[in-house]
């Protein structure tokens, strides 16, 4: 009998690894379709033509994955960013990340379009919730070994 307990364990153990990784993957999704989905439906109107422009990518290079939300549309950047004295006066009080992804965009600084953010928003209101689902949901398993 206490063969057989090791010998279950050591099989979770096992296979613990592949499912913590399956459950990250799978939540990181779970809350990249919903940021999407948020970011669409505050997409300004007279932008909404872009929805469809819109994608989620996965890649995995070794052991990290990226998941992106992303347009080829540059258009979309302009909304999100602004463009000329609306960007600076948006990105001022930004953090790093939104900076260093606008900042891609720049071309002269003479823009004029008002900046109308819609994903960056959507992706800082969902990661504390997609953090803590993360911690839970890896808790289980092991709570379950």
């Amino acid at each position: 009998m206490c063969a057989k307990g090791i010998n279950d364990f050591q099989r979770k153990m096992s296979r613990l690894g592949k499912d913590i990784e399956k459950v990250i993957s799978d939540t990181v999704m779970e809350f990249m379709r919903k940021i999407l989905a948020e970011a669409m439906a505050s997409l300004p109107a007279e932008s909404s033509h872009l929805k469809s422009s819109f994608k989620i990518e996965k890649e995995k290079t070794g052991d990290v994955y990226r998941v992106s939300i992303f347009s080829d549309e540059e258009l979309a950047a302009y909304v999100e960013f602004g463009t000329g004295i609306w960007a600076r006066a948006y990105l001022s009080g930004q953090p790093k990340e939104v900076v260093d992804e606008a900042i891609k965009f720049y071309i002269n600084g003479k823009g004029t379009t008002f900046a109308r953010p819609y994903l960056f928003p959507a992706y800082y209101r969902y990661l504390p919730f997609m953090e803590r689902e993360l911690d839970a949901r890896v808790q289980l398993l092991f709570d379950r070994l």
